[in-house]
C-alpha cells in the first residue's frame, strides 16, 4: 500500500506518539474504563487551555498536548469492542465541556 507523504507522516505521528504513552503508562491504564478516558481527554484539553501565547515554546507544548489526545484517542478506539470494557464513576473532570461564549 503506497502512502501519500502526508499518510505516511500520520502513521508514523500515531504510532510514536502511543508507543511513547505505552512507555510512560505500561499497563496502569488496562483497566480503565471509558470513564477514566473521558477523563484524562478533558485533563489534556483543559491544558490546550491554558497554554500561554507568550511563552516562545507554546507550540511545542500544542505538540505535546495534541499528540496525547491522538494516542488516547487511538487506545480507547482498539478498546470499544472489549465486552469488559465498561463505564466507571470518576468525578474529576466530569463535567461536559460546554462551547464559552
Amino acid at each position: 500500500m503506497n502512502l501519500t507523504k502526508e499518510e505516511s507522516i500520520t502513521k508514523d505521528t500515531i504510532v510514536a506518539a502511543r508507543q511513547i504513552q505505552d512507555f510512560l503508562w505500561g499497563g496502569i491504564n488496562d483497566g480503565a474504563g471509558f470513564e477514566e478516558f473521558r477523563r484524562m481527554l478533558r485533563k489534556r484539553l483543559a491544558k490546550l487551555d491554558q497554554i500561554n501565547f507568550e511563552n516562545p515554546y507554546w507550540k511545542t507544548e500544542a505538540r505535546k498536548r495534541l499528540l496525547q489526545l491522538a494516542a488516547i484517542s487511538i487506545q480507547v478506539m482498539g478498546r470499544l469492542d472489549d465486552p469488559e470494557f465498561k463505564g466507571s464513576n470518576l468525578h474529576e473532570f466530569a463535567q461536559p465541556i460546554t462551547e464559552q461564549a
